[in-house]
């Protein structure tokens, strides 16, 4: 009988116990062995599971045999590297510059390990408290995990005009290997910060990450992320994407998931201040077998706030996309705006599309909306263009380029926007 996914993962902990605990805080390590015994509890979520039907996590684990060891100096350069911004390196999860990068209005950044050790009065208060580990197993082994990741403090009233870049790159030599790169941004008191999160593979083989990036916006805070993803074809990311917002907060979110073989998110963001604002556009492809799964959650807990968040698909040959999206309104959550909508395109009969807005009000003040299409190109668009000398490739192509840049433009990092326009292109024509 095949060794168990769970028993496997479990025995990777106990065979790394040492490296996975090197160097922490005793907060952090105390943290994992309850993580761990949680995790004994429960089995992974598979095909069976109502919010894992379209992402059997039990069958894209079943490969997993060993832990990333990350190497001394990053060993590539990713897709996504722009020169001359301030950025953090991680390398199968662990940072590539040592200490951290302190700033003289007291915006820091570098190794969350070393922000553990040297600033805990930061750390401990936000570390895992925006993570909601009850229903995210994977969440819950990245906790238990995680040797090293990203941190970003930007104190409060100060504001920092350059781009941060976090740089996530996976060097896999060998098949197997998992790794678990985590991020934590914490903006303070009417502080603003401009972040890029990127993953790609620089390796010779596949690679699974379980990633989780928390974001912590204090009152009258704001923060704009934006994400790409280019990994391999047959390379597996799954991530954890939660943030807490106070009074007057704005969350701005631009994400562009371009490729992997598999891919899914859990998306929650926490409305838990007065007047706070969240936004996100993202688009994902997908084509061959490739799957993505995208699962958006906000939740209005508190009256006068607003959210709206626009995702996109593309799915070709005989891949799979699907979208499960949530509005939470809190019964004291008066004068909520929200706005949920997917948008597919499907340019085959072979792929697949799910998607499933919903809402959940226990508000009557609200104006809460929700919706989603899933079509082919426009054939009078195409047959307009046709008759006007333009190929039919090209008139399809023209069609993508114009359902891509849709999302693009929200893009607060301009130099990020350009390159992701450039990566987005290259993927519509290989579609």
């Amino acid at each position: 009988m095949p060794e168990r996914i769970e028993t496997r993962l479990s025995e990777l902990y106990v065979e790394n116990f040492e490296r996975i605990m090197q160097g922490w805080p005793s907060y952090i390590n105390s943290q994992r062995r309850e993580l761990m015994e949680s995790f004994a509890l429960h089995c992974l979520p598979g095909s069976a599971d109502e919010e894992y039907r379209h992402f059997d996590l039990q069958k894209l684990l079943s490969g997993v045999t060993s832990l990333s060891r990350p190497g001394p100096e990053p060993s590539g350069e990713s897709p996504f590297y722009i020169p001359g911004n301030r950025s953090i390196v991680l390398e199968n999860g662990r940072c590539a510059q040592e200490g951290l990068v302190r700033l003289h209005n007291g915006v820091v950044y570098g190794s969350l390990l070393m922000a553990a050790v040297q600033m805990p009065e930061v750390v401990h208060p936000y570390y895992n408290t925006s993570v909601d580990i009850a229903d995210d197993v994977a969440a819950m082994l990245c906790g238990a995990f995680c040797q090293d990741g990203a941190f970003v403090y930007i104190p409060d009233g100060y504001g920092l005009d350059e781009l941060i870049h976090i740089d996530i790159r996976y060097a896999a030599d060998g098949s197997g290997e998992i790794c678990f790169p985590r991020i934590l941004i914490v903006a303070g008191e009417g502080a603003s910060v401009n972040v890029a999160v990127t993953h790609s593979d620089i390796g010779f083989a596949p690679v699974t990450s379980c990633h989780v990036r928390e974001i912590f916006a204090g009152k009258r805070a704001k923060v704009e992320v934006t994400e790409g993803v280019s990994m391999r074809e047959d390379s597996i990311l799954i991530q954890g994407c939660y943030s807490n917002q106070q009074e007057g907060s704005v969350s701005a979110g631009t994400a562009l998931w371009l490729r992997a073989g598999a891919m899914r998110v859990n998306s929650l963001a926490a409305l838990s201040g007065r007047d706070a604002q969240t936004t996100l556009y993202g688009l994902y492809f997908a084509n061959g077998r490739q799957l993505c799964d995208i699962n958006m959650k906000v939740k209005h807990n508190e009256p006068d706030c607003r959210s709206y968040e626009v995702i996109k698909g593309v799915v070709s040959q005989e891949a799979t996309g699907a979208f499960t999206g949530m509005v939470y309104v809190a019964p004291d959550a008066q004068k909520t705006s929200a706005l949920q909508q997917s948008r597919n395109l499907q340019l085959s009969n072979s792929s697949q599309i799910y998607t499933e807005p919903r809402l959940e009000i226990y508000a009557d003040d609200v104006k809460c909306s929700h919706g989603a299409t899933v079509g082919q190109l426009d054939d009078q668009a195409i047959y307009y263009m046709r008759q006007r000398g333009i190929s039919e490739p090209d008139a399809k192509r023209l069609q993508l380029r114009g359902f891509v840049n849709d999302i693009i433009s929200h893009c607060s990092a301009e130099q990020m926007c350009k390159r992701l326009s450039e990566l987005a292109e290259e993927r519509i024509s290989n579609l």
